[in-house]
């Protein structure tokens, strides 16, 4: 049923982690698109969020 979901957060985290500040846009894009909310992120997020797998949002850089 939430299959999708690991492939949402790789969407909505990779532009950030491989182009930094140039990756926000993209991710805003996306956002707009699916009209996806903050909050919205951060549930995907944390909804894929298993033992032994690292969160994503580690590798984005803090000026990000």
């Amino acid at each position: 049923m939430l299959d999708y979901l690991p492939i949402l957060r790789d969407r909505l985290t990779a532009p950030m982690i491989e182009d930094n500040t140039e990756g926000v846009s993209q991710v805003i894009g996306l956002m707009e698109e699916y009209d996806l909310t903050k909050d919205d992120y951060d549930s995907i997020l944390e909804l894929t969020q298993w033992p032994g797998l690292q969160d994503p949002r580690t590798q984005i850089e803090s000026k990000v």
